[in-house]
């Protein structure tokens, strides 16, 4: 693949297929085209104080979902 048709910046969140954007599971980034690909999984603090993003998965090539799953906690 041509370094034009190249993904330079991608941010998405991730849900479960079939759900209303909610909860959000995590988010998928790609800073620039020289950083890699890094999936994050979403995770509340104790006592309602707020969430974190923890890094799961990370590569040179965009994840596919099921690998993105298969490093999520449950």
């Amino acid at each position: 693949r041509s370094a034009a048709a190249s993904t330079i910046y991608h941010f998405s969140n991730l849900y479960l297929s079939g759900t209303s954007y909610f909860p959000i599971l995590g988010a998928l980034t790609k800073l620039s085209p020289t950083e890699p690909w890094v999936a994050y999984q979403r995770r509340d603090y104790a006592n309602d104080a707020g969430e974190v993003y923890v890094p799961i998965v990370a590569s040179e090539g965009k994840p596919s979902g099921e690998d993105i799953m298969a490093c999520m906690d449950r």
